[in-house]
């Protein structure tokens, strides 16, 4: 593996996950904050699942 290859992947996985935990701050503070907008929940939900493939 080249190493210009490695830094592209390695850049990915770090927005990646910078990603999902912004994702997971929002979620929890959602599920804390009344009232709970369980649609705008589930769909962060999904984009945090679909983030990880």
């Amino acid at each position: 593996m080249d190493s210009e290859y490695e830094e592209e992947l390695l850049a990915k996985l770090a927005e990646m996950r910078e990603e999902h935990s912004d994702l997971d701050q929002v979620i929890s503070k959602l599920m804390v904050t009344p009232p709970v907008d369980f649609i705008q929940l589930q769909r962060l939900k999904k984009r945090k699942l679909s983030s990880q493939r």
